[in-house]
């Protein structure tokens, strides 16, 4: 049974104005104010300085205590440096024979490795993984911030096999490692990826299997393979745990660096973990990636795979993909994205793989702002749910998607199919007080997977704010909220729909709620108090079948 009605209510918004430049300062422009969504920060600096402005809004929220400057670290009075042992540190010598051995020297003695400001060039492979440098269980590597710069050498691509900056001389556990407070750069526009190697590996820091892994307060820079940090080897169990990415920075990487094209599947974060935090991190490229261009399918800032992660205030800005939330090799559990800033995405927000037999259960994905890119005119959703590809077999359970800001720039757009959340398997949802503007396409929508019987069952849609999406000219893409259960054989049951806020200002063809199609759909429920409001919505009343 479907019940309906029809409310008008006027909220206004205002709005502020500013422009974004290559020096990585975020300022405010052509945005509605959202109220409640916490605090802007204007003038983000990629440099760590962060000026809070009085004023909440759509895109840019960010704590005013976390100014992303690494606190002073203390040299311990014991400690390994690596000038002892013969780097220079001059940006011409190689240092790689004089690094090596400290590392060497501080497992032994059980002593963190320090490395003065200055600039080392590193070079060559070794160990199972090709690394460059390797390093044990029990390693602390740290310097002074990004006057210590380790620089991998000029054609180390051209060099022979593939390799890795950081990696553990050979498979198996690496337990206790920290790696803190010094710039590491991978020279990716002298070393760009090979026309004849698929994927080039060149990851910042390897962790084959450990537990206690800590990468804090580093600077990665020009990072050429498609990963700067890995944790963990992508088998079944998860091969890390207590897995700590904190306050680190990511410049240029993957297909982020310009000329740096064949690149098919990148993250710049990937962890693999049972226990992580991924928290305060900032990634940027210099400008938006078009998906579309040669030999690149996504560019990704954030892929976690595994249980009880918390990946929190983190911004990310011109990737084409800002996250991928993963059960494909391992079951994916309790794990939380909040409070992250993602800017300028060109094909998906938060993307959830959920892969059979894998369990993908209790995520949670709150208070993040999320601002869509459109100039590519590739497929685009704020946060997604694969309804064709096997990346989705199975349902996610217990789902809540909760007060985030998804917003759409299309003053750049192409023609696309685009909507703010679209899921296809989940069980147990609660989608509620998300604020969702200018989509072209839906601004909820639901529909079946195209290959697999896989339901969709006991949702909550409620209490969100859906303003001018609908915007093309495609009939079956005009809604606020969609239910298109479009194939004879699916399911779809127990939905309600309560208490949402839908609002036509500019959109030429928006339209309200439908629910349709001829798969089995059963136990709707559109409550009266979803309000409607604007230029005389067509089709405001809900619709079903």
């Amino acid at each position: 049974m479907v019940v309906c009605s029809a409310v008008l209510m006027v909220l206004c918004a205002p709005a502020v104005r500013g422009d974004i430049n290559q020096d990585g300062k975020v300022d405010v422009f052509d945005i509605s104010v959202l109220p409640g969504k916490g605090k802007l920060a204007a003038g983000v600096d990629h440099n760590a300085k962060v000026k809070t402005l009085d004023v909440s809004i759509l895109l840019a929220r960010w704590d005013a205590n976390s100014s992303g400057l690494a606190p002073p670290i203390s040299i311990p009075w014991a400690s390994i440096n690596v000038q002892n042992y013969g780097a220079k540190g001059d940006g011409a010598t190689d240092d790689t024979a004089a690094i090596q051995q400290a590392l060497n020297a501080g497992v032994a003695q059980n002593l963190p490795v320090y490395v003065p400001a200055g600039t080392y060039i590193i070079a060559g492979r070794q160990g199972a993984f090709g690394a460059i440098l390797t390093y044990q269980s029990n390693t602390t590597f740290f310097g002074d911030g990004e006057k210590s710069v380790i620089k991998v050498i000029d054609n180390q691509v051209g060099r022979g096999d593939d390799y890795m900056i950081f990696a553990p001389p050979a498979a198996g556990a690496t337990n206790n490692v920290v790696f803190r407070n010094f710039k590491l750069d991978g020279n990716g526009t002298k070393n760009l990826q090979p026309a004849n190697v698929p994927i080039l590996h060149a990851y910042g820091v390897y962790v084959d299997r450990g537990d206690n892994i800590t990468i804090q307060d580093c600077f990665f820079k020009n990072l050429p393979g498609p990963s700067a940090i890995v944790l963990g080897n992508n088998t079944s169990p998860a091969s890390t745990s207590n897995a700590k990415v904190i306050n680190n920075r990511f410049h240029g990487s993957g297909a982020g660096i310009s000329g740096n094209r064949n690149l098919d599947d990148t993250s710049t974060i990937y962890v693999q973990a049972d226990g992580g935090l991924i928290k305060g991190n900032r990634l940027w490229n210099d400008r938006p990636i078009n998906p579309n261009s040669p030999n690149t399918v996504v560019v990704t800032a954030l892929e976690i795979h595994g249980s009880r992660t918390l990946v929190a205030d983190n911004y990310i800005e011109n990737y084409t993909a800002g996250a991928n939330a993963v059960s494909t090799v391992i079951n994916s559990i309790g794990n939380t994205w909040q409070n992250n800033i993602f800017r300028n995405l060109s094909n998906l927000g938060v993307n959830i793989w959920a892969k059979a037999p894998f369990t993908h259960s209790d995520l949670t994905i709150r208070n993040n702002s999320i601002q869509m890119y459109g100039e590519f005119g590739s497929e685009i959703a704020g946060i997604y749910q694969d309804h064709r590809a096997a990346s989705t077999t199975t349902v996610v359970k217990n789902l809540a998607i909760t007060d985030n800001a998804i917003y759409f720039d299309d003053t750049r757009s192409r023609p696309a199919v685009n909507h703010g959340i679209r899921l296809t398997a989940v069980s147990g949802a609660n989608v509620a007080r998300n604020y969702i503007k200018n989509f072209q396409g839906d601004g909820i929508n639901f529909e079946p997977h195209h290959s697999l019987s896989v339901p969709v069952q006991d949702v909550d849609i409620a209490d969100n704010t859906i303003e001018d999406v609908g915007r093309t000219a495609l009939a079956n893409r005009l809604w606020a909220i969609h239910i298109n259960w479009n194939i004879a054989d699916r399911t779809v049951s127990r939905i309600n729909i309560r208490g949402n806020q839908i609002k036509k200002y500019t959109s030429p063809n928006m339209q309200s709620i439908r629910i349709e199609g001829s798969g089995t759909i059963q136990d709707v429920t559109v409550s009266p108090d979803n309000v409607f409001e604007g230029d005389g919505i067509s089709g405001g009343m809900p619709a079903f079948r």
